[in-house]
């Protein structure tokens, strides 16, 4: 399976890494910002990674929340049934209002999974990891 992280903040790029290890080390091939080659074709190469990806986790913090591209992702998630049942929802700071989240991603059927910054992750990203074996075509 495919799977397409969604994230906005640099202060997530650690975050990323792991996630991206562990989703890799359970056999998900992963696409994510940091796969763009510097001189690439941004607009292209997102475009292609979403087209050949079949599942997509969202890393909400407050940056992301507010970025056009993370929700243009979540729109291009939810336009199609690609994703269905199979964009997740990660909130990774603990200073995001519910509010902010967009609001049908604080509904059924998606579960909101939380990597809380203090403290250990581990156990969130072993969660994102089932749903996403769950959820597997």
């Amino acid at each position: 399976m495919h799977v397409y992280l969604s994230y906005s903040a640099e202060k997530d790029k650690d975050l990323v890494k792991k996630i991206t290890q562990c989703l890799r080390e359970s056999n998900f091939e992963v696409w994510s910002a940091a796969n763009i080659i510097p001189g690439e074709n941004w607009a292209e190469v997102t475009s292609q990674a979403l087209k050949k990806s079949d599942a997509m986790v969202v890393l909400l913090n407050e940056e992301s929340v507010n970025s056009h591209q993370v929700r243009n992702d979540i729109a291009y998630a939810l336009g199609g049934t690609t994703f269905s049942g199979r964009l997740i929802p990660v909130i990774t700071s603990e200073s995001v209002p519910m509010e902010k989240i967009p609001w049908i991603l604080r509904g059924a059927p998606f579960e909101l999974i939380r990597l809380p910054s203090n403290g250990s992750r581990d156990d969130g990203i072993k969660q994102i990891i089932n749903t996403l074996k769950k959820n597997a075509a």
